[in-house]
């Protein structure tokens, strides 16, 4: 699945067209939270907010993530200025959340302690 950047208008539009209405997520929404890492960037965590999850960076910055469709979730920053783009979850072979893809980085999910 494409990532299309910010300000991308045609990419966007044309992710949009192919959005597919009535869908669901795989997994209840609390199977998506947990601490995630890039090798780069250090450590996300996705935590539920009541009926909706929000995407938190360090610097207390924080992404509201919306279901578009499957497995995938817009995700607007607090801040409008920083934009939006598609979250797509991952999922390892026993269906459980292995990581995720957002702006061009790819955050695998820690093992819990």
């Amino acid at each position: 699945m494409t990532t299309a950047p910010t300000g991308a208008i045609p990419c966007i539009k044309e992710f949009e067209a192919r959005r597919v209405l009535n869908t669901h997520p795989s997994l209840a929404l609390k199977d998506y939270t947990g601490t995630f890492n890039d090798d780069l960037y250090g450590d996300a965590w996705i935590r539920l907010s009541g009926d909706s999850l929000i995407l938190s960076f360090p610097n207390n910055i924080n992404v509201a993530l919306s279901h578009w469709h499957y497995d995938t979730f817009l995700g607007t920053f607090e801040y409008e200025w920083m934009g939006k783009d598609w979250l797509v979850f991952r999922f390892n072979a026993e269906g459980k959340i292995s990581g995720f893809s957002f702006m061009g980085m790819e955050y695998g999910k820690k093992a819990q302690p």
